[in-house]
């Protein structure tokens, strides 16, 4: 299972997070990576020991999920291959009796490479925005009315802006193949494999997908990307599956949960349980559910009315149902994470908090971070005292999302033990 993309990623740092975790870690319990994001902390430990993973997005905790239960795809791999192909085709068949002339159109003229016919092809789509009712019934595809026997929401919501039509229509069908099934893990382990596969197709910045780029300016780069047939990179992906072996890991008390870290924290039978919390918590104010809120909408597939501001529909054309972080707000930020210490404090559980901070704080703006690396240490020094407080370092370079650019940043890792 690939890592996708991800603002912030640890991949890199795996080692030094581990050698730092390494002293707290306990064969007999289970180490806690409270906010797993990309899952790229929780996937290196699962070969060292037993994990719980946690994160109140939707997207994170079904990629956490896929690492920790990966081998009930792998085990079932060719029927969920034959039952995903079939559900597959029933779907994307019934919305081509409604998007098979666009679909077509749009092939032709990418393959011509000509911006203008493909604008106005898109301008003309019977969409949610824009309420085009030329072909189709806006009343079929409005919030209120989700109880199709098929799936259309991608297509009516996204054709044209961060995927292509016919794009649109292989993800809408992709979904619906999968929730036909009924184990949760090998859900999980699809989607998880559809989350790479729409990173790589969508027409939006390197590494997130906030909002989609504009055609005329980008048109090179669509091309590019509307050549990515979902379709076909998912099925190979299964294919593939066929190939691989069955590597159980030992560590079977491992389990991803999604909610809000303090339903962990404020539980007494998980906290029982855990040798070692690690926190990689938001360092700025910025939101993660509006880098990758596409996850979380294939995901909930709920059909949420857009949500407006000044009258205007968002540029990232999100969602009503985005979920708004107190971890990434400056007011509540820095208290939430303190609770977290608290509890750990209380359990006498060892907390790793990392915190990536600028190097060079006069030359680097530091006004979208959330507090500063001096604050979260005398935060750390309040619960568990000077002496039970030990900061760890690491020099690192952070790249911006077109990889042109490179922050230079300090990362640090609190470690807190009563």
């Amino acid at each position: 299972m690939e890592l996708i993309n991800y603002q912030g990623s640890k991949q890199l740092l795996v080692d030094y997070i581990y050698k730092e975790a390494k002293p707290f870690l306990d064969d007999q319990k289970v180490f806690c990576d409270i906010f797993s994001g990309s899952g790229a902390v929780t996937k290196y430990f699962l070969d060292k020991t037993a994990v719980y993973a946690n994160d109140c997005e939707n997207y994170a905790y079904a990629i956490a999920d896929s690492f920790i239960n990966y081998n009930y795809l792998l085990s079932n791999a060719t029927i969920v291959y034959n039952e995903v192909n079939k559900f597959f085709n029933k779907n994307k068949s019934k919305l081509l009796d409604y998007y098979d002339q666009e679909v077509e159109t749009e092939k032709k003229e990418i393959e011509k490479q000509n911006p203008f016919f493909i604008r106005d092809l898109y301008n003309k789509l019977p969409l949610i925005w824009n309420k085009n009712k030329q072909k189709f019934n806006y009343t079929l595809f409005s919030a209120s009315s989700n109880k199709s026997d098929f799936d259309y929401l991608f297509t009516t919501y996204y054709a044209g802006s961060y995927f292509g039509i016919e794009q649109c229509v292989d993800l809408d069908s992709l979904h619906f193949a999968i929730k036909q099934l009924e184990d949760i893990h090998i859900k999980n382990s699809l989607f998880s494999i559809l989350f790479k596969i729409m990173q790589k197709s969508c027409f939006s910045r390197d590494g997130h997908l906030a909002q989609p780029l504009n055609c005329e300016k980008n048109f090179k780069r669509m091309i590019k990307s509307r050549s990515i047939s979902i379709q076909n990179e998912f099925f190979s992906k299964l294919l593939d599956l066929k190939k691989q072996k069955n590597d159980s890991n030992n560590f079977q008390n491992s389990k991803a949960f999604k909610g809000d870290y303090r339903e962990i924290i404020n539980n007494e039978e998980i906290m029982k349980n855990i040798s070692c919390i690690y926190a990689d918590p938001p360092y700025t104010d910025m939101q993660y559910s509006r880098y990758y809120h596409l996850f979380n909408t294939i995901y909930s597939y709920e059909y949420s009315e857009p949500t407006i501001q000044r009258n205007c529909f968002t540029k990232g054309l999100y969602l009503n149902n985005r979920y708004q972080s107190s971890l990434s707000q400056k007011k509540s930020a820095l208290n939430d994470l303190a609770l977290i210490m608290k509890q750990g404090n209380i359990y006498k559980i060892p907390v790793l908090i990392s915190f990536a901070y600028p190097q060079n704080v006069e030359k680097q703006k530091t006004d979208r971070y959330l507090f500063s690396i001096e604050d979260l240490i005398q935060k750390a020094k309040y619960f568990y005292g000077n002496n039970n407080v030990k900061v760890a370092e690491k020099e690192y370079k952070h790249s911006n999302q077109r990889n042109s650019n490179q922050k230079k940043v300090i990362e640090y890792i609190v470690i807190c033990k009563s």
